[in-house]
């Protein structure tokens, strides 16, 4: 086409006929003395040229239809824009032989600059100009010198305009059409129950911002599908107003599916509601979102417990087993239970909160004591004045399989945990510090127990402290079945006052294995392994030298067995002396390393040389083996080397 109308704001008709004079005069003669006269050159049937005059019309014309293929975009999408010149008195197909061009005006409250989209005859002859824009984000670079530009900038949001200046009469505005960017999210679709019997009615929402258009209260269809009838029912949804929230509603049957109603035979059996997205958040066309329930014939709940250990007391976890109580899938439901004993018959109200969202299983804690019941305390105590006496769990269920309303109740009794009343140290072997082979271990339980500590799970099941050992292949047996009797080997390393545990995994209860697990810990408190006097195998010198004579230099004294004391401790300085007469110094230090090992550091005027006999008083500093069985001699010696 031969004209380039108005694509270029700073550009001015010259030199080539007018635009809208070949618009108006298609089809007409050059004798038609009510043609256009716009920005010409020339008069119809004169050859003289003439100045540019403002545009004028012998009477008013139709103008060209401008459209565009979608109100609201997002961002990254294409619409398509139309100039429709059939119908109207403005003809931009001059030539019917070729297609031709035409532009529009497009603007952006966020695009610095307004730029021409060109628009492409759709035929040659069909007088239809079409063009495509694209909506980009506010931070997207392109290139101001592109001409030929079909992207503008926009936030989500906010509009363009779309101007045709050139197909519109001088006494109408300029034709104009908006563009709001819209940007896709991803339409959700959600039930309002996870259960449902047959016949109860569930209500389904879809929420899809895309769809808030000018039109309110719009409808659309989702799929509601089962196992029984795989092909679904379709059931519409109808907006509420102008939100893009949509509801509708549909029932499970036993007998065939039909209108707002889906067959599922049997219960538990999955329903699932099927919602396709025209565009998701990421563009993706005709994406689905599903949501399930399923047919749950009423139950009648079960109450169940556990018995757990919790600082040595007996703590119950009470459970109920009812989904008629899951009736909101997105949080976790509750329900109520009422527990009671022999000795408080009102007893207390305990809450019990569901495992998950939908699991329909709830859970409660309470600590049976032998005091007053007290709710404001976690868990909740409630009074049971002896072991043995009995425990009530009631819940009333509104709704039972039946369909009647009743109680459901439990009877427990209250147990004792086995605990340890003393372990007793026995020398059975060669005579040590401490344990070795041969020895044994009496650990007493105050009440009978399953015995589930043997030989072979001993080293696993009794937990010792740090760098202690039961030795290579200790062994046990039982006295009846409240005494273990452990009986060390090769390589045992424990003392008098080391303290022992029963792992929670030995499952160590009472003798009809009811009560909660067995976490006891108690010392090794009574009898001995046997000890022998400390002594002292060296005198170790930190420093390469015969003589002592720098302050800050030290030596280590190094004792045969593990005494009473630990890294950090101190011992009195000055009651460390030489048999020669040399000093240590003032002002310096003794402080054990670990248990067996004490180092001395000399202090200032230090005469003491490699050699010396070093002597320890241990009177003042209560010196004794590690099981404190056996007091250290008062004195003690050795050579520094």
């Amino acid at each position: 086409m031969s004209d380039n109308n108005n694509h270029n704001q700073d550009e001015k008709e010259v030199n080539q006929p007018s635009a809208k004079f070949k618009r108006r005069s298609k089809g007409t003669s050059s004798k038609n003395k009510t043609a256009v006269i716009t920005g010409g050159i020339m008069a119809v049937g004169s050859l003289l040229p003439l100045l540019p005059v403002q545009t004028a019309y012998a009477s008013a014309i139709i103008p060209a239809a401008l459209s565009v293929s979608a109100s609201y975009a997002a961002a990254g999408e294409s619409v398509t824009i139309t100039v429709d010149t059939t119908g109207s008195d403005v003809h931009l197909n001059a030539d019917s032989s070729v297609r031709e061009t035409t532009y529009v005006v497009v603007s952006s409250p966020d695009d610095s600059q307004t730029i021409s989209v060109k628009l492409t005859e759709t035929d040659p002859n069909s007088g239809v100009f079409t063009g495509s824009l694209k909506l980009v984000d506010v931070g997207t670079v392109i290139d101001s010198n592109d001409l030929n530009r079909t992207e503008i900038r926009v936030q989500n949001n906010n509009q363009v305009t779309v101007v045709d200046s050139d197909t519109h009469s001088p006494t109408l505005n300029p034709i104009a059409r908006t563009i709001t960017r819209k940007d896709h999210v991803t339409g959700t679709v959600t039930l309002d129950k996870n259960y449902a019997v047959v016949g109860e009615t569930v209500t389904i929402t879809v929420n899809d911002a895309d769809l808030i258009t000018t039109t309110p209260n719009k409808t659309l269809d989702v799929n509601v599908a089962s196992a029984t009838y795989a092909p679904g029912i379709a059931v519409t949804l109808t907006e509420a107003g102008n939100t893009g929230v949509f509801t509708g509603t549909f029932t499970i049957t036993s007998g065939a599916s039909s209108a707002g109603a889906i067959q599922a035979v049997t219960n538990l059996e999955q329903v699932t509601v099927t919602y396709t997205d025209a565009y998701k958040a990421d563009n993706t066309a005709n994406a689905t979102s599903t949501a399930t329930m399923q047919r749950k014939d009423k139950k009648t709940g079960v109450i169940s417990y556990e018995r757990l250990n919790v600082n040595g007391q007996e703590v119950i976890e009470v459970s109920l087993d009812d989904t008629d109580l899951d009736v909101n899938p997105a949080v976790q439901d509750s329900g109520i239970v009422i527990v009671s004993s022999v000795d408080d018959v009102a007893g207390l109200t305990l809450t019990l909160t569901e495992t998950g969202p939908t699991t329909g299983v709830f859970t409660g804690r309470f600590k049976p004591v032998t005091t007053a019941t007290n709710e404001s305390v976690t868990p909740m105590e409630l009074k049971v004045a002896a072991f043995d006496n009995n425990m009530f769990v009631n819940y009333f269920d509104t709704s039972k399989a039946n369909g009647s309303a009743g109680n459901v109740a439990i009877t427990l009794a209250n147990l004792q945990v086995p605990a340890i009343t003393s372990i007793t140290a026995a020398e059975a072997g060669a005579s040590e510090n401490g344990a070795g082979a041969g020895d044994t271990l009496t650990i007493a339980f105050d009440i009978a127990t399953n015995q589930t500590i043997n030989t072979s799970n001993v080293l696993s099941k009794l937990t010792l402290p740090a760098e202690r050992s039961l030795g290579t292949a200790p062994s046990v047996s039982w006295t009846g079945n409240q005494t273990l009797v452990v009986y060390l080997d090769t390589n045992a390393v424990l003392y008098k006052g080391d303290a022992i545990a029963i792992d929670q995994s030995a499952g160590l209860k009472n003798a009809a294995g009811t009560s909660a697990v067995s976490e006891a810990s108690h010392s090794i408190d009574e009898g001995s392994f046997g000890t022998n006097l400390l002594g002292i195998t060296a005198s170790d010198a930190n420093y390469n030298s015969s003589t002592y004579r720098h302050s800050g230099q030290s030596f280590d004294i190094v004792f045969n067995a593990p005494t009473n004391k630990v890294g950090g401790d101190l011992a009195t300085f000055n009651k460390l002396s030489t048999i020669s007469g040399h000093t240590l110094g003032t002002d310096g230090s003794a402080e054990w390393q670990n248990s067996t090992t004490l180092r001395v550091t000399l202090g200032t005027e230090a005469t003491v040389v490699v050699g010396d006999t070093v002597i320890y008083d241990t009177t003042s500093d209560s010196l004794s083996d590690y099981s404190r069985e056996t007091v250290a001699p008062a004195s003690l010696q050795n050579v520094i080397g």
